[in-house]
């Protein structure tokens, strides 16, 4: 019998859903607001073609926001869900679930962030992500501390859960 290996999935493996948090003012798209938020409504618009997608709202000021962008541009309502979960960055990779199958499971990873300034917000963000995804969970595996900026692990399967 072949040997499962875990591995992370690829962008083109089954996924229930893509995380995604939405751009503010109070983050890196301060300056072009306005183009980033045009842009994330076309990535969601193509995204739901086929996936299901998680949007992540600062406040429910920005939730009712992207609501009313998604609603302006026809996606279906069923083809997203939106969260109001307090966030500084709306890079998902930095923070968000990294998936990894094994055997017939997709779990998510217990992984230390050592983030920019050595800021540690694993618990608040693991709290965060079983608040908004009971049925998904957070199953703790062991691993080695990653560091995830400037290349060591930037890919799109850290968003896909």
């Amino acid at each position: 019998m072949k040997q499962f290996k875990p591995h992370l999935p690829a962008e083109w493996e089954h996924r229930s859903g893509v995380l995604i948090s939405w751009p503010t003012k109070s983050t890196d798209w301060y300056d072009n607001l306005a183009d980033a938020e045009a842009t994330y409504v076309e990535l969601i618009k193509l995204i739901t073609l086929n996936n299901h997608v998680y949007i992540c709202c600062y406040d429910s000021d920005t939730r009712q926001h992207v609501q009313q962008c998604c609603r302006a541009v026809g996606i279906p309502s069923e083809r997203f869900e939106l969260f109001t979960v307090p966030y500084d960055d709306p890079w998902t990779r930095d923070y968000g679930p990294i998936s990894l199958v094994r055997r017939n499971e997709t779990v998510w990873l217990n992984f230390k962030f050592n983030a920019y300034c050595g800021v540690e917000t694993d618990t608040l963000a693991l709290a965060q992500l079983q608040k908004c995804f009971p049925k998904h969970g957070g199953i703790p595996v062991q691993c080695r501390s990653l560091l995830k900026q400037f290349g060591s692990l930037h890919c799109i399967t850290m968003q896909i859960l």
